[in-house]
């Protein structure tokens, strides 16, 4: 009898530490009260099941749609600071609902210089560092190093590709298959290494391959436009420059 009460005792502490750990993810992402208490409760009854959870990365144990609002939340903001996305909000949707939980240890290579860049990443917690390296005939130096923080991405020379398959399928001046070709991504100029552990949401490449190839329909059609939209804009600002 003691050693069941014991086991009892065990398992409410367990889920109490549990509980808190998820309620402090949820504070970290600063996540509103509805989403928490949203959360909260799905989490509550999957440890009631005595099921176990991860609750440093709580999001694949939630429902589907609770997901979704999560992601909206955590990545529409961030979708906004990218010059071609900003002022196309139905690609952005497409582009949010493609995104994917990614979770990285401290110290850890996400690519390296000269790899093909195969994810576009949007950091929503821990720090990245991004550099290039170059010989100087003595072993390798690293240069030019850049700090990103959590609400930054990296990575948008892949988006840039993307959309410029986009653009070919609708102009017709794509060659061979309607898919593109991953072997035609873009090689990564710098090298992205952790500092921290770090969450965040990543566009892979073969999910932008897969909404690039939806010839004539509104997912490309959106690419076009936020294509034109991007390159008549920096034109405008060459031309304001150099009148």
């Amino acid at each position: 009898m003691q050693l069941a009460t014991q086991r009892s005792e065990e398992i409410i502490r367990s889920v109490k530490f549990k509980e808190r750990d998820v309620d402090l993810w949820i504070h970290r992402n600063e996540l509103p009260r509805d989403i928490k208490k949203e959360i909260m409760s799905n989490i509550t009854h999957i440890l009631e099941e005595k099921k176990d959870v991860d609750a440093e990365k709580p999001l694949p144990h939630l429902p589907r749609e609770l997901r979704k609002k999560i992601k909206n939340h955590l990545c529409k903001p961030l979708l906004r600071k990218v010059p071609l996305l900003e002022k196309n909000e139905q690609l952005l949707q497409l582009i949010c609902d493609h995104l994917k939980p990614v979770y990285y240890n401290e110290h850890s290579y996400i690519v390296r210089e000269g790899e093909p860049l195969d994810a576009m990443l949007f950091i929503t917690q821990g720090i990245v560092w991004n550099f290039i390296t170059t010989s100087n005939g003595e072993g390798i130096v690293t240069s030019k190093a850049q700090c990103i923080e959590k609400g930054n991405f990296f990575g948008q020379e892949l988006l840039d590709w993307g959309c410029m398959k986009g653009k070919e399928l609708v102009d017709g001046e794509f060659k061979g298959s309607l898919v593109p070709n991953l072997s035609e991504l873009p090689i990564s100029t710098k090298t992205a290494k952790t500092h921290t552990k770090v969450e965040g949401f990543a566009l892979m490449a073969n999910d932008l391959r897969a909404i690039v190839s939806r010839r004539k329909t509104k997912a490309v059609s959106y690419i076009e436009a936020a294509w034109w939209h991007f390159h008549h804009e920096k034109k405008n600002e060459v031309s304001s420059k150099s009148a």
